[in-house]
């Protein structure tokens, strides 16, 4: 699950933070998070991630 996170997607982190993924960095395993009315931009590892909140259509 956390392999396949996209830009985009809506996520829950395991701390409860809600957010939308805006940047990855693979080489660090970090991802960019925004967040809040006023987009705050935060930044967490991807083992962090507890659920992606965005379904994506399988390829067949």
């Amino acid at each position: 699950m956390r392999s396949e996170v996209q830009i985009g997607d809506d996520i829950t982190t395991i701390g409860g933070i809600v957010g939308r993924v805006v940047g990855i960095k693979e080489d660090a395993d970090v991802l960019i998070i925004e967040t809040g009315a006023d987009r705050a931009k935060i930044k967490i590892k991807k083992w962090a991630v507890g659920s992606v909140n965005t379904v994506h259509e399988k390829a067949e």
